[in-house]
């Protein structure tokens, strides 16, 4: 599929909710709601997440590493890929990265997250980021609601029994001018509600599928980039688009901060009765836990299988 350079994701101002300007607030809205339906993808500017913090997580993330790989190994957990990982991919291809992965501080099983030692302060820097991020999805639901003319309430009445949250520090080594893939992440989709995503050092890399042209998500400055998941395409009855992604290659190191907003394993997922009043439901009830298992499962290494997405449930 061919790359196109010159196309750019949607970019929408989030001061529009917080001040206190109707009209923005409407017209904000409607681009969210285009956006979603159109590209499932959007760059979010003046989104009230402190600048100071997200540096704080890139130098932290940046120390953690720069240290010695059999240090970074001790944070390897049994809860894989939760913790230290640099063995990951799909279709039996090695991905190009490094992470560390955290339950989210509200999941089950948060007491499981592994926490380095180095750098000094690593824990608090990234707990603080994670409440915030916790928030502001929360938030943010409640606004994809509102842009497709629901009550925000209504998501705390879906999913908000248990979380299914998690917090990833991903870390993409520059490429030496010999390394024969296009790629350094396989194209995948999310498997949430929604995903925040900051390009911390602002080095590109991120491309959206979008009318089987791949689109550089172009890096701006304290920016957010929020992206459609696979649960809210089935709440919207295909409304709101889950789209494909990937990561590709460059020659300067990259590292950025992904938020999964993810209802808890035990919820039940289907269409909405809002948006299958009128249609037929265009997929079958089914439980979190086991799509991100049978997600998990198939992105396995040396599974060459096609990727399990949430056309799995399609009626």
């Amino acid at each position: 599929m061919a790359i196109d350079e010159e196309a750019s994701i949607p970019v929408i101002d989030h001061s529009a909710f917080v001040l206190g300007d109707e009209c923005a607030r409407v017209k904000a809205l409607a681009e969210i709601d285009r956006a979603c339906r159109d590209w499932g993808f959007f760059q979010l500017v003046n989104h009230g997440l402190r600048a100071d913090r997200l540096e704080n997580i890139l130098q932290c993330t940046r120390d953690f590493f720069a240290l010695p790989l059999e240090r970074k190994l001790d944070l390897v957990t049994p809860m894989s890929p939760i913790g230290f990982l640099n063995q990951s991919g799909a279709s039996g291809v090695v991905d190009r990265k490094e992470h560390l992965l955290f339950f989210g501080l509200d999941h089950p099983s948060v007491r499981h997250n592994a926490w380095p030692e180095s750098p000094h302060g690593f824990r608090g820097v990234v707990e603080e980021m994670m409440r915030e991020c916790a928030a502001f999805s929360k938030l943010l639901t409640r606004i994809l609601f509102e842009a497709l003319g629901l009550s925000g309430d209504c998501a705390r009445e879906i999913y908000n029994k248990e979380s299914g949250d998690s917090f990833l520090l991903p870390f993409y080594p520059a490429c030496p001018p010999d390394y024969e893939h296009e790629l350094v992440l396989g194209q995948h989709k999310d498997g949430g509600i929604l995903t925040l995503l900051s390009q911390l050092n602002e080095v590109p890399g991120l491309q959206v599928l979008k009318d089987d042209r791949w689109i550089t998500v172009k890096p701006l400055k304290n920016s957010l980039v929020i992206n459609v998941g696979d649960v809210m395409q089935v709440w919207t009855n295909g409304r709101y688009k889950s789209v494909m992604h990937r990561v590709v290659r460059r020659e300067n190191d990259r590292f950025s901060m992904a938020f999964f907003h993810i209802p808890g394993s035990s919820t039940e997922i289907a269409p909405l009765e809002e948006f299958t009043a009128h249609e037929p439901p265009k997929y079958r009830k089914f439980v979190q836990g086991e799509y991100i298992q049978l997600r998990m499962k198939n992105r396995s290494m040396g599974n060459k299988a096609k990727e399990v997405t949430i056309e799995h449930y399609a009626v």
